[in-house]
C-alpha cells in the first residue's frame, strides 16, 4: 500500500483525575477540591471535542495517582464545565464522542489496592493492564464493555459512519520501564455484530489515538518503534530501523487499510523532520507537528495536497516565560481549531489546554473552571 504524501498529523493520550468535596448549588451536583481556587492546580489529558466542535472533552486530576478518574466536558461558548463520576472502584478516561454525539467510548480500568513500593496499599490506583474498552449514552446511561480480554487498552475512536470503533492494544511493561506498555498494535471493534478485529501486527513501541479518514476504509495513526517488520528477521530489526528513520527523516505519521491483510511501513511527510502526532477533520484533512529542519511547527494537509503551517505552540509570543510540552492533541471535527493539552513530564512544565484558531493563527489558553456540574447523577 502506497500512500502519496497528501496528508499531515497530530495524537492523543491518556489521564488521571480529581476528587473534591460535593456541593449542591441551583439544584445541581458540583464537584469542588476547596484546597484549591483556580484551574492550574489541574493536570488534564486525552483531549478531543465533541461532534459539532463546541465543546471539550478530557480528563482532569490532580498529581497524585490514586486520585479518581474523570471524564470533563468544556462548553467553550458558556464556559459551563460538567463531569462523569465513575464507581469508586473504576477510572475512566480518554472519551471520545460519537459522530452523531448520542454515545460516548472510553477506557474503563479496574481500581486496585496498591502493590509496587511506592504505592499505598490502602489506596486504590488504575490497574492499566485489565483496563477495558467501554461505551455508554451521552448521558452516563448504559454502561457496558465492548471488550473483556486482559492486556493493556488505550485511544479508543470512533468511525465516522458510527458503527465501529478503533483503539490500540498492548502489553504491559515492568514497573520503572520508560514506556507503561509496548507491543502496541491498532484493533477494531464492529458496534453492530461484536467482532474485534486486529488491523496492524508490527508490536510498535509507542502508539497514539488512531482516527478514522472518511469513508472508514483508511486511519491515520502515530507510530514508533516496531518490533515485527514484515520481511526483517527480529535480530535485524535496531539496524533496519535506523536506516528507516534516516530515509524518512523520523517520520512516525502512517496511513494505514483497515479492509486489507498487508500493511507497508511507510510514513508519510518525509519531506520534513519528526513528523508525528496525526489527528483529522471530517473532511479528511490532517493535522500534525513536524519541523523543516529549523523550527518546529504545526501543519494542515489538505485533501487538494496542499500543505499550511502555523506557529507551534511553544514559540508564541503570548505565552513567554511558560515551560509547554504538547502532550495530546485533536482537531475540531468542523476543522476551526486545533486543542493542545501541554503535560507536566518534568515539574518546571506547565498543564494547561490551548486553542489554535487556524483562521486567525493565534493561540488562545483555555481558562478551566473548578467547579464542575455532574452529568450523571
Amino acid at each position: 500500500m502506497k500512500i502519496s504524501p497528501k496528508f499531515c498529523r497530530t495524537q492523543n493520550a491518556i489521564s488521571i483525575f480529581f476528587t473534591g468535596l460535593m456541593l449542591t448549588i441551583g439544584g445541581f451536583m458540583f464537584q469542588q477540591d476547596s484546597s484549591a481556587d483556580d484551574s492550574s492546580k489541574f493536570t488534564y489529558a486525552a483531549i478531543s471535542f465533541t461532534p459539532d466542535s463546541q465543546k471539550l472533552v478530557f480528563n482532569r486530576s490532580k498529581s497524585n495517582r490514586s486520585d479518581r478518574s474523570y471524564i470533563h466536558i468544556l462548553d467553550l461558548k458558556t464556559k459551563v464545565l460538567s463531569y462523569y463520576q465513575s464507581p469508586v472502584n473504576q477510572s475512566w478516561y480518554a472519551a471520545k464522542f460519537s459522530p452523531s454525539g448520542k454515545q460516548v467510548v472510553f477506557v474503563m480500568a479496574p481500581r486496585v489496592p496498591g502493590t509496587l513500593p511506592k504505592e499505598d496499599k490502602n489506596q486504590l490506583y488504575p490497574d492499566w493492564g485489565n483496563a477495558q474498552i467501554a461505551i455508554m449514552d451521552a448521558d452516563g446511561r448504559n454502561v457496558r464493555l465492548l471488550t473483556n480480554t486482559s492486556g493493556y487498552k488505550m485511544a479508543p475512536n470512533f468511525s465516522w459512519s458510527g458503527k465501529k470503533v478503533i483503539f490500540t492494544q498492548g502489553e504491559m511493561r515492568a514497573p520503572g520501564s520508560k514506556s507503561i506498555a509496548a507491543g502496541l498494535d491498532a484493533y477494531e471493534i464492529d458496534l453492530e455484530s461484536g467482532n474485534i478485529q486486529q488491523l496492524t501486527d508490527f508490536r510498535f513501541f509507542q502508539m497514539g489515538r488512531p482516527s478514522y479518514l472518511p469513508g472508514d476504509e483508511q486511519f491515520v495513526v502515530f507510530a514508533d518503534g516496531p518490533s515485527k517488520i514484515p520481511g526483517v528477521a527480529r535480530g535485524d530489526n535496531p539496524a533496519y530501523w535506523r536506516n528507516a528513520e534516516k530515509k524518512y527523516n523520523n517520520s512516525q505519521v502512517y496511513v494505514f487499510n483497515a479492509r486489507s491483510g498487508s500493511q507497508e511501513l511507510e510514513p508519510l511527510f518525509s519531506q520534513l523532520f519528526n513528523a508525528g502526532d496525526p489527528v483529522v477533520d471530517a473532511k479528511g484533512n490532517l493535522y500534525f507537528m513536524a519541523s523543516d529542519g529549523r523550527t518546529l511547527r504545526h501543519y494542515q494537509s489538505m485533501k487538494d495536497g496542499v500543505l499550511r503551517n502555523y506557529l507551534f505552540l511553544s514559540s508564541s509570543s503570548q505565552f513567554r516565560g511558560l515551560t509547554l510540552q504538547p502532550r495530546y492533541s485533536e482537531v475540531a471535527p468542523d476543522g476551526s481549531h486545533l486543542a493542545v493539552v501541554t503535560g507536566s513530564r518534568n515539574p518546571s512544565d506547565y498543564s494547561g489546554i490551548f486553542l489554535l484558531d487556524f483562521a486567525t493563527d493565534r493561540w488562545e489558553e483555555i481558562h478551566v473552571p473548578v467547579e464542575a456540574r455532574l452529568i450523571n447523577p
